[in-house]
């Protein structure tokens, strides 16, 4: 729970809203970098695999 010291309720749900939505901002990006990771984790694995196939591995 969070508590604002010197905030009026509106003052802190405001702060709260904020903190929401830069929350949910954040969220998003993290699953983002996590699909680019995942991307590139499979065309490394791809481009082992071809390598290999050519014995230049």
């Amino acid at each position: 729970m969070l508590f604002f010291a010197g905030c009026s309720n509106q003052e802190a749900e405001y702060k709260i809203a904020t903190l929401t939505e830069e929350n949910a901002r954040l969220a998003r990006q993290v699953q983002v970098l996590k699909a680019t990771l995942d991307s590139l984790n499979a065309h490394k694995e791809a481009m082992d695999n071809s390598l290999k196939s050519l014995d230049m591995k």
